[in-house]
């Protein structure tokens, strides 16, 4: 059913989808959006990421016209979908007359009610947004249910204004999507930026970011709630896909989300190392190269770079090559203890990694004795 701004309610159910998008693949990111509501159990409304439908970051993509209306035409196709419910906050780059704006679509009724557009586009470090996008003016709450909420996209929290805005303005509960990629502890970061808004606000704060990787970037997910006492409602996994089921109800204070799941986050190595492992996936699939060839020298770091295939790589996909130039003893080393996910037959010994003639190759020098070449990490289709 359609649910209207009038019909109030004192319980809501939102699920918080922390998702994996492919920058530019809409029809990709459209399928996995229905594929993830529709097995959802009954809830009001689902959160997705901040730019799902385009993947983020898009970049120069968003320059195209016929991008844009790409994926503008996806979400009125995920709106009519789920005319019946739920709703749904979508991301998406928005074309408003001559200005283009990184928005959240609210679909209710089977059609885009409302937008919302981000108001502080970061222009630092590895973000560039004003130069693709104009900010938009400071965003009122959306009407759900008889619920106010708020919906402050990524950057927009990590200032006060615009929560202080929503707040003023009759906001009841904060929904964040978000865009936000790893560094070592930003999870600490995030949650003392959130706890200031909470603070400044008196409201709760549902933040969500995406997860995968990007070329050089890595989203963590990490996704968490905030309850307005500034108790942890809600703790989502690193490095990992994750859909959270979440309860909020009306009390005597205001709007609180009822404790669910606290998941214990990685730490230092652990947490770096899952980064690694998940950049290094999503680049080779998300470009579709059919597999991985490792040359390795026997050394003992070089179980690093095989070791982070493990976690995902089925075993016809890798490729190790052993160096002849290495001492016969490494060559031993390495073959005696050959990893069970590798099938034996598989590993062969070669004067040098052949380079192939269309792909990627990574060069990585061994510093412990100056006379060996460095070895080469490729990544390339068998058929070139």
């Amino acid at each position: 059913m359609r649910y209207d701004a009038e019909t109030m309610t004192d319980r809501l159910i939102i699920a918080l989808a922390q998702l994996n998008p492919i920058v530019g693949g809409v029809a990709a990111n459209l399928a996995k959006a229905k594929a993830e509501v529709a097995k959802l159990p009954p809830v009001d409304l689902v959160l997705f990421p901040e730019l799902f439908m385009a993947g983020y970051p898009p970049e120069d993509l968003v320059l195209r016209p016929s991008f844009v209306k790409a994926c503008k035409e996806a979400v009125e196709e995920l709106a009519r979908e789920f005319a019946a419910g739920p709703a749904i906050l979508m991301g998406l780059p928005w074309r408003d007359g001559d200005k283009l704006h990184n928005a959240v679509a609210f679909l209710n009724g089977g059609k885009i009610e409302t937008l919302r557009y981000k108001f502080d586009l970061p222009n630092y470090g590895v973000f560039d947004e004003k130069r693709v996008f104009q900010p938009g003016p400071a965003p009122g709450p959306i009407s759900f249910k008889g619920v106010r909420i708020g919906v402050p996209i990524c950057e927009d929290i990590w200032t006060e204004e615009t929560s202080e805005t929503l707040a003023e303005t009759g906001a009841e509960i904060l929904l964040s999507p978000n865009g936000s990629p790893f560094e070592r502890n930003k999870d600490d970061v995030r949650l003392n930026l959130v706890v200031a808004r909470v603070t400044e606000t008196g409201l709760p704060l549902a933040y969500l970011n995406q997860v995968g990787g990007q070329d050089e970037l890595v989203f963590d997910g990490a996704s968490f709630v905030l309850n307005a006492d500034r108790s942890l409602a809600l703790q989502m996994p690193m490095f990992e896909e994750a859909v959270a089921i979440t309860e909020w109800r009306r009390g005597e204070k205001g709007w609180h989300m009822v404790p669910s799941t606290t998941v214990k986050l990685p730490e230092n190595e652990e947490e770096t190392w899952k980064a690694c492992v998940l950049g290094l996936r999503d680049y080779v699939d998300k470009n579709k190269f059919p597999g991985v060839v490792l040359g390795l020298s026997g050394q003992y770091h070089n179980a690093h770079p095989a070791g982070l295939h493990i976690p995902w790589h089925p075993p016809n996909c890798l490729r190790l090559y052993i160096h002849k130039a290495t001492s016969r003893n490494e060559r031993e080393r390495l073959q005696a203890h050959q990893p069970p996910w590798q099938p034996p037959q598989q590993n062969q010994c070669l004067p040098k990694a052949p380079a192939p003639r269309r792909g990627i190759c990574f060069y990585r020098r061994n510093h412990a004795s100056p006379e060996h070449k460095p070895s080469r990490f490729l990544l390339h289709s068998p058929e070139a």
